[in-house]
């Protein structure tokens, strides 16, 4: 099955899953259904992919974009992605 189709189905499933967990384990599901260990990503990147499925995921959030930025810090606590420079970019670690 194409990779694409693959991360699309994934997605939905994501969306639909109605298992409580952390904002910050909802994130991580999503970078690494759309992320390989070792590839870079941007905050902006974060933004324009998961910002709409986040926000279908908590429909009555009106900080979804102040809340991936607090979640992308603590992944990178976790040591799950790293911050590689004062341009908003990160690098899939675990």
């Amino acid at each position: 099955m194409n990779k694409e189709v693959v991360k699309n189905i994934s997605i939905i499933r994501f969306i639909l899953d109605d298992t409580k967990r952390k904002w910050c384990e909802y994130l991580e599901i999503l970078i690494k259904i759309s992320y390989n260990k070792g590839d870079r990503f941007s905050i902006i990147d974060i933004y324009e992919k998961f910002e709409n499925i986040l926000q279908q995921k908590f429909p009555k959030s009106n900080t979804v974009k102040n809340s991936i930025q607090l979640n992308l810090q603590k992944l990178r606590d976790k040591g799950i992605i790293k911050y590689i420079d004062y341009n908003g970019n990160y690098i899939l670690i675990n």
